[in-house]
């Protein structure tokens, strides 16, 4: 069901606010793997993060500039649930990816003349080393965790249409044009962009905090935040969690494949050597 924009705001305020509350007395439960709840926990804050800046510019009245903002929290958001949903397989991808863009990083400024530290250049080497099953798998790409998620991939082609209008483009500049006749180019310059969905996006900013506030709060062994949160996760109808899409649950079971032939393998330099008796 859809609620008032004062509502949306009223409600995204109820939700940083009882977030700031609650700020250092937060207890993780531990699941599969410590880094886990840690992981959660630090997206969940950047996603309140994000909200809060939000709510400041559309108090501000620039609504456009809240578009970028949006699209990351949506990205957060989804990475929550997926690794909520997924455990180590999806922490372990998020890694690998930013150990790659972290060489690939540290690449192109040595290219350009840039100096590295030689720790921090070994550090992260082998932290890739670390991770070399998840080079290639699954989760690296924001597409790819849409698709493990029951509902992802409409959320997914919201994030790209607020992409458009995030990055430098003919999109972006569009929203400063308006058409006039009697002019020789047809068209009016503003310094003001032309309102646009803002509304619709701050209804997908309180859905997103939403679901990533529940997230965090099954971690939480107090759950103090539940009954609220899911109220307000009817308000907006949607559900409270999101189920695992075939696609994802494809895609665990061959991680788990790999990982048990993995753990079968010898190790280098733990096989036997036979011994030749003498003659």
């Amino acid at each position: 069901m859809a609620i008032e924009p004062e509502a949306v705001r009223s409600r995204m305020d109820e939700i940083l606010a009882s977030w700031e509350m609650d700020a250092g007395t937060i207890s993780l439960r531990t699941r599969e793997h410590h880094m886990l709840g840690i992981i959660v926990f630090g997206l969940v804050s950047h996603c309140h993060h994000f909200a809060r800046a939000i709510r400041a510019l559309d108090d501000a009245g620039l609504h456009q500039a809240a578009v970028p903002l949006v699209r990351q929290l949506i990205e957060c958001a989804v990475t929550v649930l997926w690794i909520e949903s997924y455990g180590v397989r999806a922490a372990r991808a998020l890694m690998s990816e930013h150990a790659q863009n972290r060489q690939q990083t540290f690449t192109e400024f040595m290219n350009s003349g840039g100096d590295v530290d030689e720790d921090a250049r070994a550090t992260t080497q082998q932290y890739l080393a670390e991770l070399e099953d998840e080079m290639k798998s699954s989760g690296r790409k924001f597409r790819e965790r849409c698709e493990d998620l029951e509902g992802g991939l409409r959320l997914y082609s919201f994030w790209r249409i607020a992409a458009s209008e995030s990055h430098a483009s003919t999109a972006v500049a569009d929203r400063y044009i308006a058409e006039r006749t009697g002019t020789e180019s047809g068209v009016a310059l503003s310094p003001d962009p032309r309102p646009g969905a803002h509304e619709a996006w701050l209804g997908t900013s309180l859905t997103m905090l939403v679901l990533a506030s529940l997230a965090a709060d099954r971690y939480d062994p107090t759950r103090r935040r539940r009954t609220r949160l899911k109220e307000i996760a009817r308000e907006l109808g949607t559900q409270p969690r999101w189920s695992k899409t075939a696609t994802g649950l494809k895609r665990q079971a061959a991680y788990e494949r790999a990982q048990r032939q993995r753990a079968r393998a010898p190790r280098p330099g733990s096989g036997t050597t036979a011994m030749k008796t003498a003659p």
